[in-house]
């Protein structure tokens, strides 16, 4: 998990620090050339933000066509 997060918003790039070899040094990690970024961070590191009373959203429900050959993962079992 993360300690600390920046977002170099020049770049476009998140910058995640978190502790290494035992808690002894700090690594910085940066992925520039992978999209999407991401990490983990532990509950609670963030404040949670005021809720707005009035807010809303709007559900858009998109229609695609999916062939089977399009599909590129394939079920092998299921273990219930």
């Amino acid at each position: 998990d993360c300690t600390i997060l920046t977002v170099d918003t020049n770049e476009g790039l998140v910058e995640w620090t978190r502790p290494a070899l035992g808690g002894n040094i700090l690594a910085e990690i940066i992925s520039p050339n992978h999209r999407p970024q991401m990490g983990s961070v532990r509950p609670n590191v963030f404040k949670k933000p005021e809720r707005i009373a009035d807010s809303w959203g709007r559900i858009q429900i998109e229609q695609f066509d999916l062939k089977p050959e399009d599909i590129r993962m394939k079920r092998l079992d299921f273990i219930p």
